[in-house]
């Protein structure tokens, strides 16, 4: 696969969308890139602006015969960051979005877990993405705005926007677009699955809920795939509105799971795992008895 030198290209889609301009620089040397990528997409009524990236040699991009790739940006005069994962040879067939915990970063989340080598050998490139701390809040972590308490930063905005920019460079459609998070990264699964299942094809939640402000606005269709996985023993983020959820008001994961199965034109494209004794942590093969990285990659696959 040809690393993203972003090159000009412009997409025009059925709607009359905001600019994206995009210019790739070697941070490390210091060096501005001279290639530019530029795409109109359609995002109404969310507002895009300028979201420039520099490109920067992620140091281990030799383990495991993956590139990665660490990338800045901004978007609406915020400064954002995401690590890209291809396979350096070959052109990719599929995008997964992932969302790490509050508090974490993309670099540690992908360290984490080993969804990224399994996924780029069967065609994924990957964006594991930094969260950033709540402007409205100088004591928050970095995470996301899944919409668990009024914040001005979009986070919706921005994935959708991060999305229509890859989907551009390598030619990738909707029913190839998928996302993946964790805890705080899952609520944010559990939003895109609400306001932007336009968006992606499939998602999966690991030890996310979805947010009491976000349900109380759910719609009565949505057409994403949707795989939930919770532990039984998980205290955080507990599968009834007990703990946290309680805390919260959130609604119970079997009910968001029942609209979900009602909301999506084939109840049969939505999937709840339950692991037993499961606690609030990316689940371990050697505890859980399966591998649940294996298990997304095969629900994104059958889609």
């Amino acid at each position: 696969m040809q690393k993203i030198g972003f090159i000009l290209l412009i997409a025009v889609l059925v709607f009359a969308g905001c600019f994206i301009s995009c210019a790739s620089t070697a941070e490390k040397s210091g060096k501005s890139g001279a290639n530019e990528v530029s795409s109109i997409i359609q995002e109404q009524p969310v507002s895009i602006e300028n979201l420039v990236i520099d490109q920067t040699k992620y140091a281990d991009s030799a383990k495991s015969g993956i590139a990665r790739e660490r990338y800045t940006c901004t978007f609406k005069g915020t400064e954002r960051s995401f690590i890209l994962c291809h396979a350096p040879q070959s052109a990719p067939k599929y995008l997964i979005i992932m969302l790490h915990g509050y508090g974490n970063s993309g670099e540690s989340f992908m360290n984490e877990i080993a969804l990224d080598e399994k996924a780029v050998k069967e065609g994924f490139v990957l964006l594991f993405v930094d969260g950033i701390p709540d402007p409205d809040d100088k004591a928050s972590a970095s995470g996301w705005n899944s919409g668990l308490k009024d914040s001005s930063k979009d986070d919706l905005g921005f994935l959708k926007a991060l999305a229509k920019t890859f989907q551009a460079e390598y030619s990738i459609s909707r029913e190839q677009t998928f996302a993946a998070g964790f805890s705080n990264g899952a609520f944010m699964i559990h939003r895109l699955a609400v306001e932007a299942s336009e968006q992606f094809a499939a998602l999966a939640s690991v030890a996310g809920f979805l947010p009491e402000s976000v349900w109380n606005r759910r719609p009565e269709s949505i057409s994403t795939a949707f795989l939930q996985i919770n532990g039984t023993k998980d205290n955080v983020v507990p599968m009834n509105a007990t703990g946290t959820a309680k805390y919260n008001k959130n609604p119970a994961i079997e009910d968001v799971i029942e609209y979900y199965k009602s909301a999506c034109p084939n109840p049969d494209r939505v999937k709840h795992i339950i692991i037993d004794g499961g606690r609030h942590s990316w689940p371990e093969e050697r505890f859980c008895g399966f591998d649940v990285d294996q298990v997304i990659i095969d629900f994104f696959l059958s889609r």
